[in-house]
């Protein structure tokens, strides 16, 4: 840990110390211009003093508990989060993120589940989700450009497509990865949610790698049932689409990008190499779909 955020030579060293040695050295830091990141290797309650750092500018949390005093009132200078394996109420991080005036990036990686997750952050502009949720509400996110949403977050057998929401004009890039296409209703929250994104210039998806090759939807969604409109397609550029299967709903999905996004111009497609000639076979069939774009570019990889 130094003053600039940095990793000393030694590597990480400070956050296996015991809690009250940790507690004398947060105490002896600086409290202005401080820019901190810790990594503990075992769960622990994080020392109180932490959350006297009012003019803390990069925090980065692994394996503990985040469990702020009841008179936590943010970081005023905050600007990057970054969580893995962290526990807390889920209060206390909404708290975080709304008091938080200059946040812009946010990353969290298996931490603790959340019902209804509301994400009000004015400043921020990447948000990054990995974890688990009922629903995902975006609110007060006039600056986000990038959403990035991962496993474990399509694994909440509860989760439900929330109700038409916000249209998010600032996205720029929308990346879904371990996206399981044989479920029809993350499928659904992503076309919901790249329809609320008018101005989208970059779309990745990553297909879920243990997904067997044969899965196909037990009830597949139907042409109408996969709607994309032609605002969210208009600025869309490139389209990744990596580990897929060469389903029916994966290609269904490709037919619509193909049939709106009129600026289009490059797709990429990854494959394993175990299904190599069906994704050649896939990558051919593709290229007579009706397309809205004259120039796309097809590229196949396995």
């Amino acid at each position: 840990m130094n003053k600039n955020g940095g990793e000393s030579s030694g590597g990480d060293r400070i956050s296996s110390l015991p809690r009250d040695l940790l507690q004398k050295i947060l105490g002896c830091l600086p409290l202005h211009d401080a820019e901190l990141s810790l990594a503990f290797l075992t769960c622990c309650r994080l020392p109180s003093h932490l959350f006297k750092f009012q003019d803390l500018k990069h925090l980065e949390l692994n394996s503990c508990e985040f469990n702020p005093p009841p008179n936590f009132k943010g970081f005023r200078s905050l600007v990057t989060l970054n969580f893995q394996f962290v526990t807390f109420e889920p209060m206390s991080f909404q708290v975080l993120l709304s008091s938080s005036p200059l946040l812009e990036h946010v990353s969290m990686v298996c931490c603790s589940e959340f019902d209804s997750f509301i994400i009000e952050a004015p400043n921020l502009k990447i948000f990054k989700f990995s974890s688990t949720a009922n629903s995902l509400c975006f609110r007060r996110i006039p600056l986000l450009e990038e959403i990035v949403l991962g496993m474990p977050f399509n694994m909440s057998e509860s989760f439900t497509v929330p109700e038409p929401q916000l249209t998010l004009h600032n996205i720029k890039i929308l990346n879904f990865k371990n996206l399981i296409f044989s479920e029809v209703e993350w499928v659904a929250y992503v076309l919901d949610l790249i329809n609320r994104c008018p101005n989208i210039e970059r779309l990745l998806i990553t297909s879920y790698a243990y997904t067997s090759c044969a899965c196909e939807c037990t009830h597949p969604l139907r042409s109408q049932e996969m709607t994309m409109t032609h605002s969210a397609m208009k600025r869309l550029k490139s389209v990744d689409m990596t580990l897929m299967w060469v389903n029916k709903t994966e290609m269904e999905f490709l037919n619509h990008v193909l049939a709106y996004a009129t600026a289009l111009e490059k797709i990429y497609i990854a494959t394993s190499a175990e299904i190599r000639h069906r994704g050649m076979k896939m990558m051919e069939e593709m290229k007579r779909f009706p397309r809205a774009s004259p120039n796309v570019e097809f590229i196949y990889h396995s």
